[in-house]
């Protein structure tokens, strides 16, 4: 039996056995039923928004009304966005019917006609569908905001569903980004974690007062975690605590944090090291003879030199901006790692940019 695609109607039935083609004829028969009959709803839920059985079309209220006539969720949003793509483009209609664009493909395309940011988008040159795009008036499309709309309707006739949605959502990163550059990611996790995530992206939309994408909801999430645990990260803000010289407490204020890691872009201080991970804050005089949790008693070392100055193989001398590194013969550490007498042999030690316990840096 032949390929038949349930989007897209076949021409003929030449390729398939003659005892199947009344079966065939009949799945079609229902497929086009079935287009007809979503396109249907769509073109009504207008009508019964008026009469005020909708209240409007925002998604918990379509899912809540599409619950009380028997769709799903998912069925309701689409059929919403089905509804929007042919009240702004009415020929959608009929291609949905005749099976020259998917359901799912309309449903995408009234999304995106909905999107403001992709529809008031700037032009952003190239040959790219909605390069086209500039701002909207108030609530009123101009002109280019309308070729957008028709660039994206050419789009969804072109492009299969995952694909056009692929576009569509690259295009609205690239324009929140100003035009950088945007890349795709494949992550490969645990189903619970495909839960959490989506439990992430329902928060994100509480908090943002629309549904956002995944990608909008994974960019939040990142921020939110930096936000949070990143000392250099977080906007300076008035000290709370106390000089620690005078108050005996064990925790370094966020500030002096911020400000020991901000002297050599978060690594280790030690010549060479790239670890940013492990960075620790060692204290010039020991805390527990009395040195204080101040920027100028605190290096930023990893846990590997921390270890190594405090076992007496390197010793560190100059202030806690300048910090100059000897090693135990008391020769002066250069740029590159190595003694300085060594650092002028490249054929011997170790390499700039190597990770404290031996291995390449991590990037």
């Amino acid at each position: 039996m032949g390929v038949i695609s349930l989007l897209f109607v076949p021409t003929g039935f030449d390729d398939i056995p003659e005892i199947a083609v009344p079966v065939v004829r009949r799945l079609l028969a229902f497929v086009e039923q079935r287009r007809n009959g979503t396109v249907g709803i769509a073109q009504t839920l207008p009508e019964v928004h008026r009469l005020g059985l909708l209240r409007d079309f925002r998604t918990p209220t379509v899912i809540e009304f599409g619950a009380r006539i028997g769709l799903s969720a998912a069925e309701s949003c689409e059929i919403a966005n089905l509804a929007n793509a042919v009240e702004k483009v009415p020929e959608v209609a009929e291609q949905v019917k005749k099976g020259e664009i998917s359901v799912h493909g309309a449903g995408i395309l009234g999304w995106a006609i909905e999107n403001k940011d992709l529809v008031a988008a700037k032009p952003a040159g190239g040959t790219d569908p909605t390069s086209g795009a500039s701002s909207a008036s108030e609530g009123v499309p101009d002109r280019a905001a309308k070729e957008t709309v028709q660039s994206l309707h050419e789009a969804a006739q072109t492009m299969p569903a995952r694909e056009l949605r692929d576009f569509v959502d690259r295009r609205i990163q690239e324009i929140r980004h100003d035009g950088g550059p945007v890349r795709p990611v494949t992550l490969q996790v645990a189903a619970t974690y495909c839960k959490k995530f989506e439990r992430v992206r329902e928060l994100a939309s509480q908090k943002e007062g629309e549904y956002v994408s995944r990608d909008r909801a994974f960019e939040i999430a990142l921020d939110y975690y930096l936000d949070h645990r990143d000392s250099r990260r977080r906007k300076p803000r008035k000290r709370r605590m106390p000089v620690t010289g005078a108050k005996r407490t064990r925790r370094v204020p966020d500030e002096v944090r911020r400000a020991v890691l901000e002297r050599t872009d978060g690594r280790c201080s030690f010549p060479a090291c790239a670890n940013r991970t492990w960075v620790e804050m060692a204290h010039r005089v020991p805390w527990r003879l009395g040195g204080s949790q101040e920027k100028d008693n605190l290096d930023g070392l990893c846990s590997d030199h921390h270890r190594r100055v405090d076992a007496g193989e390197f010793r560190i001398e100059g202030s806690t901006e300048a910090p100059v590194f000897y090693d135990g013969k008391g020769r002066r550490i250069g740029r590159n790692g190595l003694p300085i007498e060594r650092g002028r042999d490249r054929g011997r030690g170790g390499k700039s940019g190597e990770d404290p316990k031996g291995g390449p840096a991590p990037p």
